[in-house]
């Protein structure tokens, strides 16, 4: 809010350009599905339009006001942002010059390089904090502070950055006043080469690492951690590696025979994805048993080849998420947020129609755990609701499956349910644990409040 108690200036800036957009371009849905879509490439159109015309539309509206060149260039991001994806978090507010860091005894740093709407990833963590602050302690004592890893100076202090400010229910983000050193940082929304380089950059300075460089290049090495999850005995599907450049018919036709300990049945489901990848990006399933989907696996194996390993895994299926009302179903995936462990918070992904990978990337969409009484469980025609005892087995595998990576090591678990043979009853499947996960914006614990983990805030620097 600005001092007058109408909208702050950065809000008046972006809503005249998100009304300019859609007098051009169509209402923001509109736009926001041709942004999705593959056959789409309407940002091309959308971005060099806003450069041009930001500078008229805004002009009336700063023209009592003194701002610099990167307030601009950061209203037209949020502009993008609003277009590109529902906003989860409060009303975002650009500072049009520094502030004053609100005062508290520690700083937590959730430092990322990606965007857009980044702040929908990192703001549950804000909120968490100051809900577990003022339960612990009746008042903020812990700033948690989202920072671009551009936002940095030379001894790697925080110039620029975003935080929760309760009084107004917003996200500021502006410069600060004065650097801000923090004590303790989390890696989001960056990419695994950033996380790397981040965590290098930081390591003379001996903060504590929510998610370590080193233990998360374990998680993103797709293969070895189902060989460490089989080893462990933690229910996941076997899995075959092609290395990088390996990836001929005779390599792939070898993989395959090593995946099922033989010539693979009519009916094997098998998937393949990149062995560094993340969040299902390059994820396909295939049926091998047809000639034409064996065809297009091994084109689709030779495509990933050429810039990663490649990691076939038995595909899981024959559990299937029911809406009880409209009784459309689909293959899930449930993700649990394990923090030092704790299985403490998750979400599903429901499949698209017909479809095997359940990804948002893929076509998929997140089902909060709050809206879990709306459907069933499915399987062989039996239904089943999602209960306790469901819930239990599975946060008992996705916490076994972090711990194989260490006791402090906060991640996010994607499993599926199986059916288990010759039982009445479900197996759950670890898929991937990614070290840097998202869907934080619709994470929920299993009460049904919207979260991500209360333990964290235990485990860091305190005053206590």
């Amino acid at each position: 809010m600005s001092k007058s108690g109408g909208p702050s200036l950065s809000t008046q800036c972006r809503d005249a350009l998100l009304t300019s957009l859609q007098s051009q371009f169509g209402e923001i849905a509109k736009i926001r599905g041709q942004i999705h879509s593959k056959k789409s490439n309407i940002l091309d159109r959308v971005l060099p339009w806003l450069d041009q015309q930001a500078p008229g539309l805004l002009a009336p509206i700063l023209a009592n006001h003194s701002v610099d060149h990167f307030f601009i260039e950061r209203v037209k991001q949020t502009a993008i942002e609003e277009i590109y994806s529902e906003r989860l978090h409060p009303t975002l507010r650009l500072a049009p010059s520094p502030l004053v860091a609100p005062v508290c005894d520690t700083v937590h740093c959730l430092l990322f390089d990606q965007l857009p709407n980044a702040y929908n990833e990192l703001f549950p963590l804000m909120l968490d904090s100051y809900i577990a602050d003022l339960e612990r302690y009746g008042e903020a004592r812990r700033l948690v502070v989202a920072a671009h890893v551009d936002w940095l100076n030379k001894n790697s202090n925080i110039l620029r950055g975003a935080f929760y400010s309760p009084e107004d229910d917003e996200v500021v983000e502006t410069a600060f006043e004065c650097e801000l050193c923090f004590d303790s940082v989390h890696y989001l929304c960056i990419s695994p080469q950033g996380h790397e380089a981040a965590s290098r950059r930081l390591k003379p300075l001996n903060l504590i690492e929510v998610n370590p460089a080193q233990i998360s290049s374990q998680m993103d090495d797709k293969y070895e951690c189902c060989q460490k999850w089989l080893n462990r005995g933690v229910p996941t599907p076997p899995a075959a590696l092609l290395k990088q450049g390996e990836t001929s018919g005779a390599e792939v036709q070898q993989a395959l025979q090593l995946l099922f300990d033989a010539s693979p049945p009519e009916s094997a489901l098998v998937v393949a994805q990149p062995n560094q990848g993340t969040e299902g990006r390059g994820v396909k399933a295939f049926r091998i048993g047809n000639n034409d989907e064996r065809a297009a696996l091994i084109k689709h194996i030779q495509t990933i080849g050429k810039a990663d390993g490649v990691l076939l895994r038995r595909g899981v299926e024959g559990v299937y998420l029911l809406n009880h009302m409209t009784r459309e179903r689909s293959l899930f995936d449930i993700r649990i947020t394990v923090a030092s462990g704790v299985a403490e918070s998750g979400y599903i992904q429901s499949a698209a129609k017909n479809a095997v990978i359940a990804s948002p990337s893929q076509g998929g969409r997140i089902v909060e755990w709050k809206a879990l009484d709306a459907y069933l469980i499915e399987s062989d025609g039996e239904t089943t609701p999602f209960d306790l005892s469901l819930l239990r087995k599975i946060q008992f595998t996705a916490v076994q499956a972090v711990r194989t990576f260490g006791d402090g090591t906060m991640a996010g678990v994607d499993l599926r349910l199986g059916p288990t043979r010759g039982e009445k009853r479900f197996e759950a499947w670890v898929l991937d644990v990614n070290p840097r996960p998202a869907g934080l914006g619709r994470s929920c614990f299993w009460n049904g409040e919207p979260g991500v983990t209360h333990r964290l805030w235990l485990q860091l620097p305190s005053i206590d």
